[in-house]
């Protein structure tokens, strides 16, 4: 399967739009009963989803909930039909209705979900007060003065009633807008304060770094799939397929892969991305798509790229690589790239470079390890590679998965243990770092806007709805803290 292919694996997944109006909230007879071959026959799983945790680039392994979603399907040897919803109300309406099998990402202990089945928890959420950094930040509700407006009919809706029965002196607004919509408000400065959930935060933080996280509101919650409750033979196939990728680690791995990188995004990295989103990335992405060809994701390209050289076309390091893509000389030449200093050039040297790294690891490990493997090794080189496979597999740990082997790499620079290794001494912490800075910034251009419109800009520069002072970092200051905080530790690029 090529890199596109796994990275847009949209296979039969049918995206269906509905909005509140209309058939949503139009009460129907209660359905028969769903079982697993009713579904089967039907050739379609039809899920309903929150509407801020869809990409807008569709991708399914961008998101925790589609990745589980499709792979369900899959299971069923089925097409995925996605629903899209905002409150909290409709969940009961589509599955009693039977015009969903599944709901995702439901909170348990909303009083809504009585009645519904719930799998066991898969995920545990905050729910954050949010704010535009340049906001003076409170530390309790009573500080917010009114100025609260959170999605009506949301989980966080029914916190503040709980809230008021500590104070009812506590006010807020509530909108028929989502959480995503409503945190671009902030950015707009026509909201001041809203509440979020930490993985939908975590998500539009990376796109709008203005925002902030105060406070959380309420205890962490989990999050659960829910199926009606008369259908207890498709819920025991639910369960069970939760379950499993509970117990084997595979749902935590999903969350370590797709949101993690999000969450541990701090300011600074995600104000810099953005800023060389709006400014470098432009001029360069046609150069990406060309080099992508057919096999690769021109986003990954892009990710690469921003790591090794923010995308500066003539950066330069005390090594000698140089580039967008930081060849060094001896690799372009193999490449045959003449001018390292050519965006075009270094692209698709780079490119290629992946490629064969990409050859070079055993084809029986999978994506998305294959991936980050092939990273790691166009980093520290494929030889260095080997050897952390080589330890983890002597310590008892799977050579085949990323998240084991990463653990075992910084051992490269142990004094007791790399001179037993094949090629001895290397930094091995350094790959780790590498390749955990790519999937945040690959993670973040997959849930970009393909080709962000004006008012989506002047979002992601942090410029309020009616402009007052620049909000941009300056470029130079940032950069020269970024180097400092990256020199620290063990990571550095010099650039010209």
């Amino acid at each position: 399967m090529s890199f596109k292919k796994i990275a847009r694996r949209l296979g039969g997944m049918t995206l269906l739009v509905a909005t509140i109006a209309g058939c949503w909230w139009q009460w129907q007879q209660p359905a028969e009963t769903i079982s697993p071959a009713q579904i089967q026959q039907r050739q379609t799983l039809r899920v309903a989803i929150p509407a801020d945790l869809i990409p807008p680039s569709h991708d399914i392994d961008a998101s925790v909930e589609l990745s589980l979603a499709h792979e369900l399907a899959d299971e069923l040897g089925v097409k995925l039909s996605l629903l899209p919803f905002d409150r909290l109300e409709q969940v009961p309406m589509l599955l009693q209705s039977g015009q969903v099998d599944i709901a995702l990402a439901v909170p348990g202990t909303s009083p809504v979900m009585n009645g519904l089945a719930l799998t066991d928890a898969y995920m545990s959420v905050n729910y954050y007060l949010v704010h535009k950094n340049s906001v003076v930040r409170p530390r309790n509700l009573n500080e917010l003065n009114g100025q609260l407006r959170v999605p009506a009919g949301s989980r966080v809706a029914e916190l503040l009633i709980a809230e008021k029965f500590k104070d009812p002196a506590l006010t807020w607004n509530e909108s028929a807008q989502n959480y995503g919509s409503l945190m671009s408000e902030v950015i707009d400065e026509t909201v001041e304060f809203t509440l979020a959930p930490s993985p939908i935060y975590a998500i539009k933080r990376n796109i709008f770094p203005e925002l902030m996280a105060g406070f959380p509101v309420g205890e962490p919650e989990a999050w659960h799939w829910a199926v009606d409750t008369r259908n207890d033979e498709l819920y025991l196939k639910v369960q069970e397929f939760v379950q499993q990728r509970l117990y084997s680690g595979q749902i935590a791995d999903l969350i370590a892969r797709a949101l993690e990188p999000l969450e541990s995004n701090d300011y600074l990295h995600a104000r810099l991305f953005m800023d060389g989103v709006l400014q470098r990335l432009p001029s360069l992405r046609t150069h990406f798509v060309r080099a992508a060809g057919n096999d690769l994701d021109w986003r990954l390209l892009a990710a690469i790229a921003y790591q090794e050289s923010h995308w500066r076309t003539r950066a330069v390091s005390p090594t000698g690589v140089r580039g967008v893509m930081m060849l060094t000389q001896d690799t372009a030449a193999e490449l045959g790239v003449e001018n390292r200093n050519d965006p075009a050039q270094s692209i698709r040297g780079g490119a290629e470079y992946f490629r064969l790294m990409h050859d070079k690891i055993p084809g029986r490990i999978q994506e998305p390890d294959r991936t980050w493997f092939t990273l790691a090794a166009y980093n520290i080189g494929f030889g260095h590679l080997e050897d952390a496979r080589i330890l983890t597999q002597r310590a008892g740990d799977d050579p085949d998965n990323w998240a084991d082997v990463a653990k075992h790499l910084p051992k490269l620079r142990d004094p007791n243990i790399y001179p037993k290794t094949k090629r001895g001494y290397a930094r091995g912490d350094e790959p780790v770092t590498y390749v955990h800075n790519i999937q945040r910034y690959y993670a973040t251009l997959r849930w970009l806007e393909d080709l962000p419109d004006a008012e989506q800009l002047r979002r992601i520069a942090g410029i309020p709805l009616k402009p007052r002072v620049p909000s941009i970092l300056d470029e130079d200051n940032a950069e020269t803290m970024l180097a400092q905080s990256e020199e620290q530790s063990g990571v550095l690029t010099v650039m010209n």
